[in-house]
């Protein structure tokens, strides 16, 4: 097949074998949650985005490949990196009100500026990022139905090898908690990760790698990598073991061969809609759903909604 003798496949695939074994090594990671990861989200779930997404129509989106929209766009993206580092996150507030400040904080530094900056500078429209004018044709039955099968593997991925969620089907929480919480969240995720992340890395980042390296197949994994990069600084920065299994103290070889053999595949089949279908409002359905089922149990406790 040519998606396996592409020379970005070929590359990421490399870097992923390395990176596997480069874990193996460590003495502290077992190479059995990135073989996991690359059965589920490196190859299942890619495989059946793609053939939901072959009977679509792309919405008509606009890039260039300029050197002032180059310069540009990595700007922002190492900007918007580097003004979310640089707002103070020391604040003496509730957990609520820092719930809610880091929902504006990225809608601000994630979405609105890099918009201001592409439509003022470059001429850029909102129909260029994937919002469509006629949003019903946008939900139109084929794309509903991408939103539909994935909210289904998405929950059956929560419920039978996902940890967060596990309170949510052990009877911990009331029906009444789970389905007010579950609505509440669902829409809040829907400014916070979906229309946050998937404006930024695939509208913004995605569509324009690809249209630089001529591409969608090189935009695709080129996008993955710097997103699973993207995570390295933080793993091995901060206590890593508090949330992965690298150990307290990883050393940055380990971080980096993390980010690339886990978190570097989560963004795949969202990159491979993005190319098919240029849909925004898709990923942004489907991306709040993913990260809703995970952080509703904290959620509930949060709002005392029990």
């Amino acid at each position: 097949m040519a998606l396996f003798r592409n020379p970005y496949v070929l590359a990421f695939a490399a870097l992923y074998a390395l990176s596997v074994v480069v874990l193996a090594g460590s003495g502290v990671y077992s190479p059995a949650e990135p073989l996991f990861m690359l059965a589920i989200f490196g190859l299942l779930l890619p495989g059946v985005a793609y053939a939901l997404c072959r009977k679509c129509t792309s919405l008509d989106v606009r890039a260039g490949t300029s050197r002032r929209e180059i310069g540009l766009t990595f700007y922002l993206v190492w900007g918007s990196e580097r003004l979310d580092a640089l707002i103070d996150g020391g604040l003496d507030l509730s957990p609520r009100s820092a719930f809610f400040l880091d929902i504006i904080k990225k809608l601000l530094i994630f979405v609105a500026i890099p918009y201001l900056v592409l439509s003022r500078t470059l001429g850029y429209g909102w129909r260029d990022f994937g919002f469509a004018r006629n949003v019903r044709s946008a939900l139109a039955p084929p794309f509903l139905r991408i939103v539909a099968v994935f909210f289904v593997l998405y929950l059956a991925i929560q419920l039978f090898v996902g940890q967060a969620a596990q309170p949510l089907f052990q009877g911990e929480f009331s029906i009444t908690a789970v389905m007010i919480g579950g609505t509440l969240l669902y829409v809040l995720q829907i400014m916070e990760v979906g229309l946050v992340e998937e404006f930024f890395f695939r509208a913004v980042l995605q569509t324009r790698l690809a249209a630089w390296l001529g591409s969608e197949t090189a935009g695709l994994f080129t996008m993955a990598l710097i997103f699973g990069l993207a995570h390295a600084p933080g793993l091995y920065l901060r206590e890593a073991g508090t949330v992965t299994a690298l150990g307290a103290t990883p050393g940055l070889a380990s971080a980096i061969a993390y980010s690339i053999a886990v978190l570097s595949l989560a963004g795949l089949a969202f990159g491979v809609i993005w190319a098919m279908t240029r849909n925004i409002y898709v990923l942004i359905l489907i991306h709040a759903w993913v990260d809703t089922l995970p952080g509703l149990p904290a959620f509930i406790e949060m709002f005392n909604l029990q």
